[in-house]
């Protein structure tokens, strides 16, 4: 049994002509055909990757009834046993990313305990709206990085085998917008020097404690880091080169070798100018000589013809 997967667009919808258009969010059907009978179902969602992973569980349980077997009534999963397969499939990745994920699904699961959540079939889209509300972050970008993760989850509960979610509830989560955020100004040299003065007077800090202290301002300064991952900084994690690049910015550039996040040097954006420039006049000299080697052929093929001007056209006889 073979399933088609299709949109069911809206009367509104500008591609309603084309059932098999993915990019908007019209609602999604299955169709197959069965002892000569035609059926068609909702999908039950709007993702076109949701609705083929369904179709794909239909085909299946079809193929297990054809052998005369009962299809394997799966066992509803927990989000906590959800969260330790996940974990476990991110055990290669980085520390810190390993790190961002467990305070994410932490997060997740002590909401899913005040609310009554166990299972994972549970959490629904709106409930994951309420949960986003709650949060407390500042930033946008930390909020989108945080529903980012939380997709990540529910796309691998989705895919697993194993957990076999029905449908991922943050498919059609609004995204956070962060085109607002705009990286700030850096401090000036003065500014700088300022604060690192600052370190040698501050209460209770040994000698050793404010160079540390001194350490943590410059590589914020000069990698861009946020407080929180300058602190967990390895020294391993920083290449010699990049080391040796950012004094050599610093002794050539002074307080304008690190602009900001984002922002590039007066220079480079002169530099990334010029070579545009360069690369123009590149094409219309490349233009020019093929254009003055057409004219050079032109004027051999009417020496070659006795002077009579040169055309495709056969004379007339």
């Amino acid at each position: 049994m073979e399933i088609t997967v299709y949109k069911r667009h809206s009367k509104d919808c500008e591609h309603k002509a084309d059932r098999a258009f993915r990019r908007c969010s019209c609602r999604m059907m299955l169709e197959w055909s069965e002892s000569g009978k035609r059926f068609r179902v909702s999908a039950k969602t709007r993702s076109w990757t949701e609705a083929e992973q369904r179709a794909r569980a239909r085909m299946q349980d079809a193929h297990a009834r054809s052998l005369g077997e009962q299809p394997k009534a799966s066992e509803p999963v927990t989000l906590e046993r959800a969260v330790e397969m996940f974990t476990a499939k991110k055990s290669s990745k980085h520390k810190q990313t390993r790190r961002k994920y467990q305070y994410t699904l932490n997060n997740l699961k002590a909401w899913a305990v005040r609310n009554g959540r166990h299972y994972l079939a549970d959490i629904t889209e709106s409930d994951l709206e309420k949960y986003q509300a709650s949060w407390n972050l500042k930033s946008n970008y930390a909020k989108r990085n945080e529903q980012e993760r939380l997709r990540s989850f529910f796309r691998y509960c989705c895919s697993s085998a194993e957990i076999r979610l029905a449908y991922n509830p943050t498919a059609q989560l609004e995204h956070f917008n962060v085109s607002s955020d705009e990286p700030e100004d850096p401090y000036t040299e003065k500014e700088y020097k300022a604060i690192v003065a600052a370190a040698d007077r501050v209460p209770g800090f040994t000698g050793e404690v404010a160079e540390r202290v001194k350490a943590l301002i410059a590589v914020m300064r000069y990698a861009g880091l946020a407080i929180q991952d300058a602190a967990i900084l390895e020294r391993g994690a920083v290449s010699r080169q990049e080391r040796y690049r950012w004094s050599r910015d610093v002794e050539k550039f002074g307080e304008r070798a690190f602009p900001g996040v984002g922002q590039k040097r007066a220079e480079e954006t002169r530099i990334a100018e010029l070579e545009r420039k360069i690369g123009q006049q590149v094409l219309e000299i490349d233009f020019l000589k093929r254009a003055l080697q057409h004219v050079e052929q032109q004027r051999q093929l009417r020496a070659t013809s006795g002077g009579a001007p040169f055309t495709n056209k056969s004379s007339a006889k």
